[in-house]
């Protein structure tokens, strides 16, 4: 696993785009071959092109997040400044920082030039796809409770709970936010030192469950 941080150093160069500078009103294209899950704040990004994963810092987290194709560099650092209370130099600096090395991993499709207005009509109209395999998190109506090695939950109108064990509570936690069985596959996988198509096939029924039985719903 790589790890991308808001130094700037946490990657190698590996393409001759990410050689040159980001400018404030470039707008960062996230690739389409790559799925993110965030944990406590950092986050763990599959690229399926490569096979590889990489972890984020939570700062570089923060950035990806704001990544939607259509945002220009200025825009999301405003909102990151706003959010984080800090100058708009610093973390302008940081995230051109991120940028950088987001683009030397491959990790970003392309850059759209931006024009100086920054406004909604900067977004590219051939933005990349993302692909439709479901997303699934938690229903909010689903009660739950974790004991030392098992989580309990109860959905909404359920006479009975379902116990997960194992790697159950993991990935329950993972399914606070949306993600598709491969994400949470390899984040487990990860985690666990383990095949990641053994986890997913390990864990494709257990998803398959909760959904089933109104535990979780498709974002």
């Amino acid at each position: 696993m790589s790890d991308v941080d808001a130094s700037g150093t946490g990657a190698s160069r590996s393409n001759d785009r990410g050689a040159a500078p980001w400018g404030a009103h470039d707008i960062p294209v996230p690739s389409p071959h790559v799925y993110g899950v965030t944990v406590e704040g950092e986050a763990v990004l599959l690229d399926e092109s490569s096979d590889r994963l990489h972890h984020l810092n939570v700062s570089a987290a923060l950035v990806w997040a704001c990544l939607d194709g259509a945002t220009t560099v200025e825009a999301l650092v405003r909102e990151i400044g706003v959010e984080l209370g800090k100058p708009h130099d610093v973390v302008l600096a940081g995230a051109l920082a991120v940028l950088a090395d987001l683009d030397a991993q491959d990790l970003l499709a392309e850059r759209v030039p931006g024009a100086p207005s920054d406004v909604s009509a900067d977004a590219p109209t051939d933005a990349p796809v993302v692909d439709a395999e479901p997303r699934w998190r938690r229903r909010p109506d689903a009660l739950w409770r974790r004991s030392v090695d098992a989580v309990l939950v109860l959905p909404a109108g359920a006479d009975e709970p379902v116990t997960l064990t194992g790697t159950g509570p993991a990935l329950w936690e993972l399914l606070a936010e949306p993600c598709t069985l491969a994400q949470l596959a390899a984040v487990l996988a990860d985690a666990y030192d383990a095949p990641i198509e053994t986890v997913e096939a390990d864990i494709a029924p257990v998803v398959d469950e909760l959904a089933r039985v109104g535990a979780l719903e498709s974002a």
